[in-house]
């Protein structure tokens, strides 16, 4: 039988990004999402989880953990990670300047670029004293059309 959805914890440290890419490949596999989207999915959630060990917690205390909720719905894929750092809306976020040359733009902002560029919504919200961010990427592409 095929779970509709998976969740996980992993502690807010780099090493966990080899567990989360493990589970983000499994869940794929059993949804039968192509290789190009389970790429996407597993860019976009490096981004973030990246972003909210670094900025959020300040880098790999150990203290901290992320939640991750994934659910398939049809073709919709519903993410939600949840943290408990400082709030940060990434919708927010200004577009990198894609046209200035290499060494005139800033460090940073191609991470949350990507997600917006590989996933079909992005939400964020502060409640409760967590930070949620919700993706919701379209699956039309399975693996049975690749082939």
């Amino acid at each position: 039988m095929v779970e509709k959805s998976v969740s996980f914890v992993i502690e807010a440290v780099s090493s966990a990004l080899e567990m989360l890419q493990v589970r983000v490949e499994e869940a794929a596999e059993q949804w039968q999402l192509s290789p190009k989207t389970t790429f996407q999915i597993n860019l976009a959630l490096d981004e973030l989880v990246t972003n909210i060990i670094n900025h959020g917690h300040g880098g790999d205390s150990g203290d901290h953990f992320i939640d991750i909720q994934m659910r398939m719905d049809g073709s919709k894929l519903t993410i939600v990670l949840f943290d408990d750092g400082p709030p940060f809306d990434l919708t927010s976020a200004a577009d990198p300047n894609l046209d200035a040359a290499l060494d005139e733009r800033p460090v940073g902002g191609l991470g949350i670029f990507l997600v917006r560029q590989y996933m079909d919504k992005v939400e964020y919200k502060f409640q409760e004293g967590k930070n949620s961010i919700i993706l919701v990427k379209y699956c039309s592409e399975r693996e049975e059309s690749e082939k």
